[in-house]
């Protein structure tokens, strides 16, 4: 009996002890009623501090648990917590805590704070990189807190973004279109501002879409951090000896090859222009923190961080070309023993090439003049931003076909549908972007509509005008819509005769406002799409689209407007290293340098922008203003220029302005035809 007994299992032995418990519990309770039943109605011959055995209660409640069984007195002991508390009052905690605890709600999202306040497009992936490293960009945030408080979410996005403070608030966007489109379009802020219950408002539709934060007043500083950027530990050159970091090891170690090989065949001049070449090249290396050619997109784009657009255009296309420096160059061939249309259609061909790295070194030359050097190839740049400019002669006698219509400051593209199927404008962005990565002539006067789409803008955003309308009779029937008069059955048929065709209702007094947006919206935008896709392929193709999506503020710079581009005689005044008399030629006099000099300022001052225009590319080979312009005073018949090191040379025999503006008027209109030197 005694081996079973001890073979009991444990769940027995729980059982027993939690119904000894139940009887200790009914017995305390039991005890503690009766002896408040005894402290309020006293026995006779009892006192109120003794009990029945005349004995004090805690010598009596120590006598009862003296006489308690072992086991029942441990198990009293253990389970002691759970008797005081009788079980509920710690369940009711724990349920409170639970309650307390899921109470807290979180909202996860993905958010994306943007550095420019100006920024329409999704930034592209090195750009990402650039954010993420001064406390921008992507990060997955969690917001604990009150989703109805719109200053409990403002605090959060400013403790995880704190640059965010010192930007006059901010907005928030999200990729507008389908998921392919790198377009941002602003969520709309409700009167008390953004809060998580918005942002998680199903008719918004946002769901897991990554959501963009915006500086609203100023654009948010990016400080490049050298530390930050990784350039391996230093590393001795093989061929002389000196140490660099990894990140320009490689540069210098190709220039230091060069040099080794010239110095035996070329001297020390050769060195000496190989050294020099050096040390800029790697200055220029140091000052950015990355290499050049290698790692296009690593951290080395300071043209993201640049402030100022014309600055940051500048960047990015020594950027652009440093990485394709080493890269097979291209080769434009224009024959001057042919006729314009013959150079209008090379030019064409050279640009319809599929799978070219436009940013690769450029190579010209004209067949039938012996000229080499920069100067050519501005010539030639400048040949082919004009012919895109004012038009194309693909066909003896027959008149320019132009690309770009309208008035000046309103061009927009032709809708010409043989234009469109030959894909005339994947061409057109292609020299557009080309030119702008050498540096040359751009596209001058074009619409702020089309620029506003080809950015990636809603087209219903964009401001029109009628200049933008090229079509003379919708013209009038934009003004007709926008008169008060009461219109004609003959004027309304003159209408409807445009508007039916592009299923756009009759007109009636309510509509005429609405029919004169739509009407706008049709011709200047909506028959001109395919030709805007087109040159955004374009402009892709040529490598330049990375700034305009990352930098919409440089459109401006690729696009300008007419008086932007327009040349001023003090502009070009302010460019020019006059002579000095250490300058003066032996053959030339003082006299006659400082007559010939007072005639060319003159002249000068008192040119059109046509004339000034035509002076420049005579002087430079294209329209570019650059840096500097020389001037020389010589023994010559005619003015000439030496366009490579853009100087230009005056003859010292004339006396007369009128006779030297005559001179410069006919070699400046004379330069389409060639140089005529070396």
């Amino acid at each position: 009996m005694e081996a079973s007994r001890s073979r009991r299992s444990v769940a027995d032995l729980l059982r027993e002890a939690a119904i000894r418990v139940e009887e200790l519990e009914r017995s305390g309770a039991t005890g503690a009623v009766g002896a408040q039943t005894q402290r309020q109605h006293p026995v006779d011959g009892e006192t109120a501090g003794s009990s029945t055995g005349g004995h004090p209660p805690h010598v009596e409640a120590a006598t009862h648990r003296g006489a308690q069984h072992p086991v029942d007195a441990e198990v009293a002991r253990l389970f002691a917590p759970y008797a005081r508390t009788g079980g509920g009052a710690f369940r009711a905690r724990q349920q409170r805590r639970t309650q307390a605890v899921s109470s807290v709600q979180t909202y996860s999202h993905t958010f994306c704070c943007l550095a420019r306040k100006d920024c329409t497009m999704v930034p592209p992936r090195s750009v990402k990189e650039c954010l993420q490293r001064a406390g921008l960009g992507e990060q997955r945030l969690s917001f604990r807190g009150d989703h109805h408080s719109p200053g409990e979410f403002r605090e959060f996005l400013a403790q995880n973004y704190p640059k965010l403070r010192e930007t006059g608030g901010f907005e928030l966007l999200r990729i507008s279109g389908n998921t392919r489109s790198r377009g941002l379009s602003v969520i709309e802020c409700p009167n008390e501002g953004y809060t998580v219950a918005y942002l998680k408002d199903p008719a918004l539709s946002i769901n897991h879409a990554t959501i963009y934060i915006r500086p609203l007043q100023a654009n948010i500083p990016i400080q490049q951090d050298r530390a930050a950027v990784s350039s391996g530990p230093l590393t001795p050159c093989i061929f002389c000896g000196e140490e660099f970091p990894h990140t320009v090891l490689r540069q210098h170690n190709a220039l230091c090859e060069r040099r080794s090989q010239n110095e035996s065949g070329n001297g020390d001049s050769a060195e000496s222009r190989e050294t020099g070449s050096e040390q800029g090249e790697l200055t220029a290396v140091e000052d950015s923190g990355q290499p050049s050619s290698e790692n296009s997109e690593g951290p080395n784009n300071a043209w993201v961080m640049e402030g100022n657009p014309h600055r940051a255009a500048k960047l990015f296309i020594q950027r652009a070309l440093q990485r394709c420096q080493h890269m097979e160059p291209l080769g434009l061939t224009l024959s001057l023993l042919q006729s314009l249309e013959t150079r209008h259609r090379d030019i064409i061909a050279f640009y319809k090439r599929p799978r070219v790295e436009w940013a690769s070194p450029l190579t010209c030359r004209l067949i039938g003049d012996s000229a080499i050097g920069d100067g050519v190839k501005r010539h030639v740049l400048s040949t082919v931003m004009e012919a895109l400019q004012s038009g194309f002669i693909l066909d003896e006698g027959q008149r320019r076909v132009l690309l770009f219509e309208g008035e000046r400051d309103h061009l927009t593209p032709s809708g010409s549908l043989d234009l469109v199927e030959s894909d005339f404008f994947v061409t057109a962005g292609r020299m557009i972007g080309h030119c702008f990565l050498n540096e040359g002539p751009c596209l001058i006067g074009l619409s702020p509509a089309i620029i506003h789409v080809i950015l990636g803008g809603n087209p219903e955003m964009a401001t029109i005008t009628h200049a933008d309308c090229v079509d003379l009779d919708v013209r009038d029937v934009l003004e007709l819509l926008e008169g008060t008069a009461t219109l004609t059955e003959e004027q309304k048929a003159r209408v409807d005769s445009i508007c039916l065709p592009w299923d756009l209702p009759s007109v009636t007094s309510e509509n005429r406002k609405w029919m004169t947006e739509k009407i706008l919206l049709h011709t200047v935008l909506g028959r001109t799409t395919k030709q805007i896709k087109q040159l955004k392929k374009g402009l892709k193709d040529s490598g330049v689209w990375d700034l305009l999506s990352a930098r919409p503020d440089t459109a401006m710079v690729m696009f300008p407007r007419t008086s932007e581009a327009a040349l001023t005689p003090q502009m070009i005044l302010d460019k020019i290293t006059w002579p000095t008399s250490n300058d003066l030629d032996d053959d030339v006099s003082l006299e006659d340098q400082c007559r010939v000099l007072s005639f060319l300022r003159q002249f000068i001052e008192n040119g059109t922008p046509d004339v000034l225009k035509s002076l420049l590319r005579f002087w430079t080979g294209w329209e570019v203003l650059p840096s500097y312009l020389e001037v020389e005073v010589i023994n010559c018949g005619l003015p000439q220029s030496s366009t490579c090191f853009q100087t230009l040379k005056l003859p010292a025999h004339i006396r007369e302005l009128g006779q030297f503006s005559d001179d410069l008027k006919a070699v400046t209109t004379t330069s389409y035809s060639g140089f005529g030197q070396i």
